[in-house]
């Protein structure tokens, strides 16, 4: 079994799936169902007719033989990763408790979930190891003596002595996870009735707890109370498998399939469960497959007293009524037994030797890694495992796999450590160390040096190093293709390699050539993925996780018989995170993994592993066996931290709102749930630093808004002709359904296929303004286009390709475009379908795909005209706020109102405040368009734009690129505290730290142009307006710490590529040096060793991406790190970890400064700012609490008090 397992490519986990659900407190354990579980190879049949293979007699239980064996094997198909050690298989047969909801889950799987995030074990109480023994000047710390004291239990290596003289190696207990499934052989659900009981035209009754997951479809909206009484089950709602439409009282509703509740019981009826009768012989229709006992779902009454039944063995099985008989789980009596729950469980021994170390960022994981290697050097490999023997070239050393900006610096600690201090990089010659030294090391930071080395001397290596991405580089990837006999499979090369090694093989050696080899040892340009190292180590382990399928498979095959992961930040946040991390020490904790269709292809399905007790538990001994986390502190090295409050100008704010008003909630649950949620984040994130989320042509912010309202105005646009076309479509294909015989007999009736569309119809037009203006244009094209002649219908079609497959499937299976039509329109396609003679049945089912498709752009154009309504109200009241008109109030009248006393819904309203709290209150709507409103949307246009009130002309200076005035300083900037400025000397006070022990700089920064003639302070204004306000402060800072000490060295981190290009231009325009990494791995590490080890370098700024670059480099050269922006992921977990990680770059050992100062830039009322909170919660608080006292000062100092 381990050897065919081994055999098939296993499906690959990423944390990019499906976000996870909101942590709760209970497990139901209902992921382990057999209904919930997906098929393996033995598919669905696994448990079909399970029931007539659970024996009792006299109070005992049994299963047959064979069914146990194909229940246990549809549990094992699914393991990726086979175990190393024993297999224990375990069932049992449950007797469900009595009730009328009986609980079908075992009671083990269910209870409360473990405390999350998980804790690591430290090693405080761990003995130390010895010093090893090459390491002479350059000595271990305490504490990284404990943990190696740990890496060598892990790999087998005791305190003691053996006979040989060497420590004594003792195999550490194997890690055992337990897989479960089990399966209801009678189908009940927890609710007392089987859920395969509701299909369509059954009779179901909803949970009185339905009612907030039930729509109606003539309103489009949710019901305040669940329709009573039986309705019938008509069909999918949209192909949702989830949602059914179910007709109550004459009435659809949208109803979740789990919140019904099978009504027929008693009689024979569509949904009944029913097997044939025991005094059948032989069925008028035959079996079928079916067997005496059977349970099926009755689909169908027929006419003449027939009916189809779905068994499980025939899916649409014909027989009598009169031969069938209920079997009706609910009731206990029509069973020849009790019900019950058939239970499996696999215990599976994992040898995992090796583990996470989890240090601290800066706490020298590196030299605690080498300092493992020098301890174990001369001890032998261990041999291959039994099922891996003979597939892989047997390699006596470590393979190290790094970041491309960590590859220096690996060498440069091998050096140090275990070579007296000597430049290790600097001596190696094709990728060798150098004879002096006292290790072979290979290292290649490109694929070169891998072409020209032999697989026996990389088999003899005592350290291989090279960077991830070399083994995604395309030379690379064409070589493993070859060497797996061109096949893209991991399983295949092993397969080749296997022959290789064996003699009855052979491959073409070197990168170019026709010289073919059979014997392994004269192989060159092997691949890694070949060898059994002894050891593998995966730098900055927690990164991998946003790896693609592809590079995952890649580092999951890798074998090695110690595997080690190194970060400071592991993910442990959820089960998620640590089923991930076992999944690169081949250790399966699942079991099995589901995976769902994404826009972006498959994902694996993670929403139900953190409800899951089983799964959390093993998840928490996974991390006790294999991770440590070191305890020691850096008391010498303190850390301070700012914020620093930016507040946009009038034009930037519009902007931003324009976006927020099209943006989700960065707090909601289902925020990350879509690729186009997400984004949409990302460029709201992005507005608070510069007015333009995408590209780089736009010369201000005020010309970023003239921008972004033609784009909105496109948009519009093209939402119209798409419901123009959409309505010439449908009235195009209504004409052909009418003339048909079935049209004509239907004339007069109501047409069902506009079910979906009318209800959208009438929801849209109580959208307010916007969705009456819709509704009427809607109506408006359907009337003009009622009126046109045929010809000039299909030419306003020409080049329109419909969303519905389906149709677009028969629109371009017509022949191409004849003479005389456009160029790639599509003309003739549609008068070719218009002739086609499509049928009846055909044609009302591509209708019915033709109202989901006006529905949806219909919406489309309700979601775009609000989008355009608001971005107007917000640039017409804010950015152009001349016009007295524009700060009326719609309820009283009055005029020219400030903007501390006006505001816009998101209806695109404007209002007094006075007005708008009252109508709120009592109506909850738009006074003008009926648009439902919340407190939440009372929001004066003063605390939109808060600086805008408070610095006025500041603002308006900076909002336009042709003033010659200054810009606005990098003070417009607060630290915290809403209009506060940075005045000189505030701000030492309000510019706070979480160390009181430093002092913040006692000065304010000056603006760029402070110093310049009046002629060269307006250009330089002129060439801030295209940055805007948060990069303006940003520069003022960097100058300012540069002048208070010339030595400072600033790591700047930016998460987003294009944001970051940006940054540069900026800080290159106003003469501040910086460097990126860039470029080949040789190229990255040159920028680090000058910016890290030249004091005299000018570039003082090192600009990294947060996302990418944020771990491991060792940057003790910088005292200072700003954060442009907040970390945006998916969790809060996740954005800690990340600026944890950025912030260890410089606060590590070796750091030659006392303070370490962290700069974060934050504009205010934004989603930064909602991030920070989130983040940052207490130093947020206090940096509030600072600000107020900073602004009361202030107010005071100019009272006079």
């Amino acid at each position: 079994w381990q050897k065919r397992r081994l055999k098939k490519a296993p499906p690959c986990l990423t944390l990019n799936g499906p976000q996870l659900e909101e942590s709760t407190q209970l497990s139901d354990g209902r992921m382990h169902s057999a209904a919930k579980a997906p098929a393996g190879s033995t598919g669905a049949c696994a448990g079909a007719g399970l029931a007539g293979d659970v024996l009792y007699k006299e109070g005992a239980f049994g299963v047959r033989a064979p069914r146990l064996d194909a229940l246990f094997a549809d549990l094992l198909a699914g393991v990726r990763y086979p175990p190393t050690g024993a297999v224990e298989f375990a069932w049992r047969v449950s007797e469900m408790p009595s009730g009328e909801r009986p609980k079908v889950t075992p009671e083990d799987l269910r209870g409360m979930l473990p405390e999350r995030p998980f804790r690591l074990l430290d090693n405080r109480s761990d003995a130390p190891a010895a010093q090893p023994p090459r390491f002479g000047e350059f000595q271990l710390r305490p504490e990284q003596l404990r943990s190696l004291a740990w890496m060598l239990a892990r790999e087998g290596v005791g305190a003691g002595i053996g006979e040989d003289g060497g420590a004594v190696v003792e195999e550490n207990e194997p890690f055992v996870v337990e897989w479960r499934r089990y399966w209801n052989p009678d189908e009940v659900d927890e609710s007392g009735g089987s859920l395969e009981q509701v299909v369509a035209g059954a009779l179901v009754r909803l949970r009185p707890s339905a009612a907030s997951s039930v729509w109606a479809r003539d309103t489009g909206m949710p019901v305040p109370s669940a329709p009573s009484g039986t309705g019938t089950v008509h069909k999918e709602v949209d192909g949702n498998k989830g949602r059914l439409w179910v007709e109550f009282s004459g009435r659809l509703f949208s109803c979740l399939v789990e919140d019904l509740e099978f009504a027929g019981h008693g009689q024979l009826a569509i949904g009944s469960r029913v097997r044939v009768a025991a005094g059948v012989q032989t069925p008028s229709f035959g079996w079928g497959g079916v067997t005496p006992g059977m349970v099926g779902i009755v689909l169908k009454m027929g006419v003449e007293n027939t009916v189809a039944v779905r068994f499980p063995v025939h899916a649409s099985w014909k027989g009598k009524c009169s031969e069938l008989e209920l079997a009706d789980a609910c009731d206990n009596r029509t069973l020849a037994r009790p019900r019950v729950v058939i239970d499996l469980r696999v215990r599976a021994c994992y040898q995992v030797r090796g583990g996470i170390l989890a240090d601290k960022v800066g706490y020298g994981k590196t030299a605690t890694t080498i300092a493992l290697i020098d301890s174990t050097l001369s001890r032998p490999a261990p041999e291959l495992p039994l099922c891996d023997r003979g597939d892989f070239i047997p390699a006596k050393g470590t393979l190290i796999v790094v970041p491309s900006n960590l590859f220096e610096q690996w060498l440069q600690e091998v050096g140090k450590f275990l070579w007296a201090g000597k430049n290790l990089r600097g001596s190696m010659q094709k990728g060798w160390s150098p004879k002096g030294c006292p290790l072979r090391i290979f290292a290649m930071s490109n694929v070169t040096p891998l072409t020209k080395v032999k697989a026996q001397e990389l088999a003899e290596a005592d350290v291989v190093v090279c960077s991830y991405r070399l083994l995604f580089s395309p030379i690379y990837q064409d070589r493993r293709r070859e060497l797996a006999g061109d096949s893209p499979l991991l399983v295949d090369l092993a397969l080749e390699t296997g022959r290789l090694v064996a003699g009855v093989g052979r491959a073409r050696s070197g990168r170019k050539g026709d010289n073919y080899v059979s014997s392994w040892q004269d192989l060159e340009f092997p691949i890694l993925e070949q060898f059994f190292w002894r050891r593998i180590v995966f730098d900055e382990f927690h990164e991998l996780e946003s790896f693609d399928s592809q590079q995952q498979n890649s580092l999951q095959h890798l074998r090695a018989s110690y595997r080690w992961g190194l970060t400071g930040t592991p993910p442990v946040d959820c089960s998620a995170g640590v089923i991930f991390m076992s999944s690169l020490f081949r250790v399966d904790l699942p079991g099995y993994l589901t995976t769902t269709s994404r826009s972006s292809g498959a994902a694996v399905d993670l929403s139900t592993w953190e409800a899951d007790r089983l799964l959390a538990e093993g998840s928490g001994r996974f991390l006790d066996e294999a991770a440590r986390q070191n305890t020691a502190e850096l008391p010498h090295l303190r850390l301070q931290e700012h914020v620093i409050v930016v507040h946009h100008t009038m034009a930037e704010r519009a902007l931003y709102l324009g976006q927020a008003h099209d943006a989700p909630d960065v707090s909601d649950p289902e925020a990350f749930q879509s690729e186009a949620s997400t984004q949409a984040l990302e460029r709201l994130l992005k507005l608070c630093s510069h007015f333009q989320a995408a590209g780089d042509n736009v010369a201000s912010a005020k010309e970023e808004c003239e921008r972004i309202g033609e784009q909105k105005e496109r948009r519009l646009a093209k939402a119209r002709n798409q419901v123009s076309r959409c309505c010439r479509v449908q009235l195009l294909l209504e004409a052909l359904f009418f003339s048909s015989g079935r049209g004509r007999a239907a004339a007069g009736l109501p047409r069902a296929w506009r079910g979906e569309l009318g209800a959208a119809e009438q929801r849209i037009s109580k959208e307010g303004d916007a969705g009456a203006r819709i509704a009427q244009l809607a109506a408006k094209v359907a009337a003009e286009a009622a009126l046109e002649p045929l010809q000039d219908r299909i030419e306003a079609l020409d080049g329109h390709r419909p969303r519905d497959e389906r149709l677009a499937g028969y629109l371009l299976a017509a022949p191409p475009e004849g003479p005389g039509s456009k160029r790639g329109g599509l003309a003739q396609q549609w008068m070719v379908l218009w002739e086609g003679g499509l049928g009846a049945q055909e044609l009302e089912q591509l209708l019915e795909g033709q109202a989901k498709e006006q529905a949806q752009n219909l919406q489309e154009l309700l979601d775009a005209s609000k989008s355009l309504d608001y971005f107007r109200s917000i640039i017409t009241s804010v950015v152009r706020g001349d016009s007295a008109e524009a700060r009326n109030c719609s309820i009283c009248f009055g005029e020219d109102f400030p903007l501390t006393a006006l505001a816009v819904t998101p209806c695109a309203h404007t209002f007094c405040l006075p007005c708008l709290q009252e109508v709120v209150a009592k109506l909850g709507r738009c006074s003008l368009c009926n648009q439902k409103l919340t407190q939440k949307d009372v929001r004066p246009l003063a605390q939109e734009i808060p600086f805008a009130v408070s610095a006025a002309p500041l603002a308006s200076s900076a909002a336009s690129s042709s003033s010659t005035s200054p810009p606005p300083p990098p003070s417009s900037s607060s630290s915290l505290g809403p209009a506060v400025a940075d005045a000189p000397g505030a701000s030492a006070a309000a510019s706070s730290s979480s160390s009181s022990s430093a002092p913040a700089p006692s000065s304010a920064p000056s603006a760029p142009a402070a110093n310049l003639g009046e002629e060269e302070g307006g250009l330089q204004a002129q060439s801030f307006g295209k940055y805007g306000t948060k990069l303006s402060a940003l520069v003022g800072k960097l100058q300012q710490l540069r002048r208070e000490d010339l030595s400072a060295k600033v790591i700047l981190f930016v998460q987003f590529d294009d944001l970051k290009r940006k940054v540069a231009a900026a800080l290159a325009e106003f003469g501040i040096p910086a460097v990126q990494l860039q470029g080949a791995v040789s190229q990255r590490s040159a920028v680090i060793r000058d910016w890290q080890h030249n004091p005299t370098s000018d570039a003082f700024v090192l600009l990294l991406s947060l996302a990418q670059s944020a771990s491991g480099t060792n940057l003790t050269a910088a005292s200072h790190v700003v954060f442009l922006h907040p970390m945006l992921a998916s969790t809060p977990e996740r954005a800690v970890a990340h600026e944890l990680q950025a912030i260890g770059r410089a606060r590590r050992h070796g750091q030659k400064k006392d303070v370490v100062h962290v700069w974060r830039f934050v504009t205010a009322d934004t989603v930064e700012q909602a991030l920070t909170q989130r983040h940052q919660s207490e130093l947020w608080a206090r940096e509030q609490t600072r600000g107020l006292a900073v602004q009361g000062a202030a107010v005071a100092a100019s009272e006079g008090l």
